[in-house]
């Protein structure tokens, strides 16, 4: 790393604008994988699919894919990555959301019953969500939506399983918010002319997440807690760390440039 941008007006209090950009002198190609950012329009279609199909009480259609290296309770710390499928959350059924919509993206376990979330260590880690409408594209319509910011203490989680609906539920930074910003801090610091609508960074990607991570089944324990990976709520925060498995589209340029 040779720089850590931070966003100018993080609040440590509240989680809004939770969000930080690093600058790298290696290519991350060998460790990580480019994704693209989901456009605030994008964030409305998701927003909606969220809104019309989040049951509570009931199981829910996997609409995101979290992963990261955060702790897992059981067996600490992993050595291989974690992966996670949810289901979004309407922000008007977020519970501790009270920062304002367009900060905040939410998600949680998508199955009744069935404990799954991030967990510490997972902050910055990626939320992805898959745009129907470009699924025929190369990268198969994957976005990324949502960078992991705070949630409820998953030992609290863990050891409460009947009260599922009433947790802190996952808070994710909502990346469309910031494109600006991250469009505005490439220019400064590499090309003047960079654009994140430009077609020619769409990256090909050979495996959809949404069609190969398989969902466990609802059937049996109700209360096992399938994979860990909220960060506690206190006020470490979160950044876009360009470690953190799946990349934003930007990397692209900068790997022209050998600076990804």
């Amino acid at each position: 790393m040779i720089q850590k941008i931070n966003h100018p007006n993080y609040n440590e209090d509240n989680f809004i604008n939770d969000i930080a950009l690093f600058r790298v002198n290696r290519s991350m190609y060998d460790v990580a994988q480019p994704i693209k950012l989901a456009t605030p329009n994008e964030q409305i279609i998701a927003d909606n699919i969220f809104s019309n199909s989040w049951a509570t009480n009931m199981d829910s259609p996997v609409t995101a894919i979290a992963s990261g290296w955060g702790d897992t309770l059981k067996e600490g710390y992993p050595t291989i990555l974690q992966v996670i499928s949810l289901a979004g959350v309407p922000d008007s059924q977020c519970v501790g959301l009270n920062i304002g919509n367009e900060h905040i993206v939410c998600a949680d376990s998508n199955i009744n019953g069935l404990i799954k979330d991030v967990c510490s260590g997972d902050s910055g880690g990626p939320l992805i969500w898959q745009n129907q409408q470009a699924i025929s594209d190369s990268d198969k319509g994957i976005r990324l939506i949502g960078l992991t910011s705070n949630g409820a203490k998953c030992s609290s989680r863990n050891n409460n399983p009947e009260n599922q609906y009433n947790q802190l539920t996952g808070q994710y930074t909502q990346v469309s918010t910031h494109r600006d910003w991250i469009e505005k801090q490439i220019q400064h610091y590499e090309n003047a002319s960079f654009s994140l609508d430009d077609s020619s960074l769409q990256p090909t990607l050979n495996i959809d997440p949404f069609a190969v991570i398989k969902d466990p089944s609802s059937n049996g324990d109700n209360t096992k807690t399938v994979v860990t990976v909220a960060v506690e709520q206190t006020k470490s925060g979160g950044v876009i760390t360009f470690y953190s498995l799946l990349l934003t589209i930007f990397i692209l340029y900068f790997r022209r440039n050998q600076l990804s």
